[in-house]
């Protein structure tokens, strides 16, 4: 199953928090979603960075970790008081749901912003609707319903459908041949002479015992035109790497064979791959006696069984041939004139990574995790003074990941919790927290942090922070006096999240929740309130997981300001 990564994100809150951090840059949304995306396009969506000090504020790096997420927003300043527009790019070739974390990085001591991204990309070609967000044996299950029952041919009826499927695009009058390439007269079909042609099943019939009888028999997506003794001398081999290169009589044929495989020429191994994926998928037993697989030794069989080999090969084979306008074209004209039923890897060739029946590779079924940042510099406080990071942990694994310890190398350095357990795709959040003495000097720690991610089992964030014997070196963020609603922190949240808002004059506050259905289900404020940062605390208790909305009205003597957001509550 396509992957996410588990972040650890290190927001600097206490000291700084305390100063105005949360005003000081905010993104206009920090949960977009794309919706449904048609793959193989690309789509945007745009967002701003308000700046929202009496200073510059230098965007220091901006990141995602899936490759499906882009970003245009790079190392910037952002003048005082003023804005910067970015998008974010979503791009996929898989009709699979995705989600990923930009982090923005900003300098001044101001914390990193993050924005949720999250799209369900969709194949534009409703033929593979049942396959949305599919693995493994669903998958499979789904593109044999899709491609089953098709319009099955004679065997006689085999030549005329190859002379349609394979003819040559430069020559009317002839076929291009699989193994060799070379251009044959559609005349010369079973001529019994070695110029002549003949039909192939690439899926050699032996290998399933289902002969010339249809459905497979006759299945025009493995049967192909070749050279009379090129198609002899590939018998029923098996396909892999290696062997001595075959001359026929009349020329090379850039083919290899030995006593157990053949390797056909670079040029059609992907479409080789291809054909053995279908056939994999096309019969699965249920209305044939033959059910076939692909196996990963050879010779696959000597009796007859539905197997073939080998995997690993053709998997590669795959890979490094891509589809080529010639196979669109093939799977076209089965699909309009003949069969009625398309090659789903010639369409999608990445389906083939979703299906180990396939590609051979096994799901990966497991958390994973990963720290961002690498490294934690706390900054300077000056003596008596408590700094604190909020650690946001975000399991976007598809297992739960068991978090059996958490801890801090140096006492002087504390977390709030120990152990925790997340279901896939679920936050918890946890802090550390340091408080230094009468004592200058630079202190360090290190965040040990033990779970059941395979690869990764301990992951280790070293933690430092400056003490000086004076003011801090932080200094208080000059805020615009502005009507300002943020993003509410955590989010998405469980069970409590906070909402700062700031009055540029004083007014009656009233700042309500809403349910995704509009029905009011909490007002947080309702009263007058005067000019400044103002916060309030939203606690979920029982409540179910959704999105929910918060709105601020103010009524003042300047007029009427109204602002909704969006918040995400994850159990």
């Amino acid at each position: 199953m396509h992957k996410r990564t588990i972040f650890f994100l290190l927001l600097l809150l206490g000291q700084l928090s305390a100063q105005g951090n949360w005003q000081a840059v905010t993104v206009s949304d920090t949960v977009v979603n794309f919706g449904q995306a048609v793959c193989g396009q690309r789509h945007s969506i745009s967002l701003t960075l308000q700046n929202n000090l009496n200073e510059p504020v230098n965007v220091l790096s901006a990141e995602f970790e899936e490759s499906e997420f882009t970003t245009d927003l790079s190392a910037a300043e952002i003048p005082a008081n003023g804005s910067t527009g970015f998008h974010i790019y979503f791009e996929s070739n898989q009709n699979v749901n995705f989600s990923d974390f930009l982090q923005i990085s900003l300098d001044k001591g101001i914390h990193a912003l993050i924005v949720e991204a999250s799209a369900e990309a969709v194949y534009e070609n409703s033929y593979y609707d049942d396959t949305q967000n599919l693995w493994g044996a669903d998958l499979k299950a789904a593109l044999h319903n899709i491609i089953d029952n098709h319009t099955e041919l004679s065997y006689s009826g085999v030549w005329d459908a190859l002379k349609d499927t394979d003819e040559d695009p430069n020559n009317a009058n002839n076929v291009i041949l699989l193994y060799t390439g070379w251009s044959y007269k559609k005349s010369d079909q079973n001529t019994g002479d070695q110029n002549g042609w003949n039909r192939e099943h690439v899926w050699a019939k032996s290998h399933g015992d289902f002969g010339t009888s249809a459905p497979a028999g006759t299945d025009i997506h493995h049967l192909r035109p070749a050279d009379v003794t090129v198609n002899s001398k590939r018998g029923s081999l098996d396909f892999d790497n290696g062997g001595t290169l075959y001359t026929d009589d009349d020329g090379p044929t850039e083919c290899r064979y030995d006593g157990d495989s053949w390797e056909p020429r670079d040029e059609v191994k992907g479409d080789v791959a291809r054909m053995m994926y279908y056939m994999v998928v096309r019969y699965e037993g249920d209305d044939t006696s033959y059910d076939l697989e692909l196996v990963d030794y050879t010779p696959s069989t000597s009796s007859k069984e539905p197997l073939f080999g080998k995997q690993s090969t053709l998997y590669q084979w795959h890979r490094q041939d891509t589809v080529s306008d010639w196979e669109r074209r093939r799977n076209d004209r089965i699909y309009n004139n003949w069969q009625h039923n398309r090659n789903p890897f010639i369409d999608y060739p990445a389906f083939a990574s979703r299906l180990p029946s396939v590609s051979g590779e096994a799901l990966i079924e497991e958390p994973e995790i990963a720290v961002a940042p690498l490294s934690v510099d706390m900054g300077e406080i000056p003596f008596t003074t408590q700094a604190m990071y909020a650690i946001a942990v975000i399991n976007t694994g598809n297992q739960t990941l068991n978090v059996s310890s958490i801890q801090s190398t140096n006492p002087d350095f504390t977390v709030d919790q120990t152990s925790m357990t997340l279901i896939a795709e679920q936050y918890a959040y946890l802090s550390v927290s340091f408080t230094s003495q009468a004592e200058e000097g630079t202190f360090s720690t290190t965040i040990q942090i033990n779970s059941n991610d395979p690869d990764e089992s301990l992951m280790e964030i070293p933690v430092t922070v400056q003490v000086t014997n004076g003011t801090s070196l932080i200094e208080k963020p000059s805020l615009v006096q502005i009507f300002e609603l943020e993003q509410n922190y955590p989010n998405p949240f469980n069970p409590s999240t906070e909402i700062h808002y700031q009055l540029s004059t004083a007014g009656r506050v009233m700042l309500t929740v809403f349910d995704a259905g509009g029905k009011m289900v909490g007002i947080l404020v309702s009263e007058n309130q005067s000019p400044g940062a103002h916060s309030a605390v939203f606690n979920s208790n029982g409540l179910s997981s959704g999105v929910y909305f918060y709105r601020l009205m103010v009524t003042g003597s300047s007029g009427r300001y109204d602002k909704t957001r969006k918040m995400i509550l994850m159990r």
